[in-house]
């Protein structure tokens, strides 16, 4: 993954024109402002209550949203990927967050604090409408999770492996106890019918594919 930050912030401003940004000046302040950091490890960025003063843009690994449930375990509630940008009500509205933000290990992003961003605001008064638009799209999102939510549970799991095929290689990335609270199943359930998926082939275990690769690597040979 290249995280060149010039690279990144091309990347970032080609998110912005798409949903309709039409300010190439901006990119100029945005390249004095934004700096990168490097997560070589899942780490808590800001805990419930506090007020994140950072919007950020992912130009590799995740972020989720978490909170704690009665029974104190923790639920994530939100995926960010790579190429989407984290900017929630608690930055924008400098108030208490009502999740948790964390990183996964080996996640790069760039980003800036909310002074910053009134900077932006002031020189560039429509990216106020921009961030409208962004808030908007996170709450379309938030409805399509919604849906996947009230599907029978394998249909869940085929969804969002369908959605994120980069975590499908269990323990990889992100830790089943964390999807399986996401998809509000057990972390047994998930592991079951991940498998019922594998064997129907509805979805293809990663095991298999490196399985096939290296028996094609050693026939070579």
């Amino acid at each position: 993954m290249n995280n060149d930050i010039s690279e990144i912030l091309k990347r970032l401003f080609e998110y912005l024109t798409a949903n309709g940004w039409q300010e190439p000046k901006m990119y100029d302040l945005l390249t004095t402002f934004m700096r990168g950091k490097y997560y070589p490890n899942d780490e808590i960025l800001f805990e419930k209550g506090d007020i994140i003063d950072y919007t950020f843009f992912l130009s590799s690994g995740f972020f989720t949203f978490s909170v704690y449930n009665s029974k104190c375990d923790k639920q994530i509630t939100e995926i960010v990927r790579a190429g989407e940008i984290v900017s929630t009500p608690s930055f924008t509205k400098q108030s208490p967050s009502v999740h948790d933000l964390n990183v996964i290990a080996g996640s790069y992003a760039i980003y800036l604090n909310h002074s910053e961003m009134e900077e932006v605001y002031r020189q560039f008064p429509k990216a106020h409408d921009l961030t409208k638009k962004i808030m908007a799209n996170w709450e379309e999102k938030g409805q399509q999770v919604k849906l996947m939510l009230a599907k029978r549970g394998i249909e869940r799991v085929f969804e969002f492996y369908t959605t994120y095929p980069e975590l499908l290689e269990p323990g990889a990335i992100m830790r089943d106890a964390e999807i399986a609270s996401y998809l509000l199943l057990a972390e047994r359930s998930l592991g079951a019918l991940r498998t019922r998926l594998f064997n129907s082939g509805r979805l293809t275990n990663p095991a298999t594919l490196k399985n096939k690769s290296f028996s094609i690597t050693h026939s070579e040979k």
